[in-house]
């Protein structure tokens, strides 16, 4: 069984003999259809289920991370601060204040920096991924937003990154990154790890 798209000759085999039918007729890119892992199965119940997920779809957030963050801002971080016995005021009772220059590294879809930019007003971000923002869930013209899709080791992304906070430093370096894992736990742990320090 396969499934043809005229226009995008983009096409889908089930099996080996729909491939071979679908490059008899000239098809220009040919995608198998797999079946999911047990994992992944789980991830997408897991995923229907998450209350977070569900009011992230109705907001039309493009993640549930928003809420992370604003948990992270609003309750953990002034819980960290008070067990520290630095007293909590204006100046520290959240971790993003205005006029803050933040970089999130890992932006992609974009929970974090939207959420980010409801709370550093007058301040910059700075948000960077390999792979693009969902830009029907977040504005681009964001004040003081900056978006640059590329790879944070290079040497050209860290001089577009200097260059958008104005030669400024940041006050927050944000990451929600991971390395894809390769399935060696202490490999997957020591690429994770490597990420992080160049973070």
């Amino acid at each position: 069984m396969f499934a043809a798209a005229h226009q995008s000759r983009v096409i889908r085999a089930t099996s080996l003999s729909a491939l071979h039918q679908l490059r008899s007729v000239g098809a220009t890119s040919i995608r198998l259809k797999h079946k999911q892992s047990k994992s992944s199965q789980n991830w997408i119940q897991r995923q229907k289920k998450d209350p977070y997920v569900q009011k992230a779809q109705a907001q039309g957030l493009p993640s549930r991370a928003s809420f992370k963050l604003q948990e992270i801002n609003e309750t953990h971080y002034p819980a960290l601060i008070k067990k520290k016995g630095i007293p909590v005021n204006g100046k520290n009772k959240r971790l993003l204040q205005p006029r803050m220059n933040v970089v999130d590294l890992g932006a992609s879809p974009g929970g974090w920096s939207l959420y980010a930019s409801t709370q550093v007003k007058e301040g910059t971000i700075v948000a960077l991924d390999l792979l693009p923002l969902d830009d029907t869930k977040i504005s681009l013209n964001l004040p003081n937003f900056n978006f640059i899709q590329g790879d944070f080791t290079e040497s050209e992304t860290k001089q577009l990154i200097i260059d958008a906070l104005v030669q400024e430093r940041a006050n927050l370096v944000m990451s929600d990154m991971a390395q894809n894992f390769l399935g060696d736990s202490q490999t997957d742990a020591l690429r994770t790890l490597n990420l992080c320090e160049q973070a």
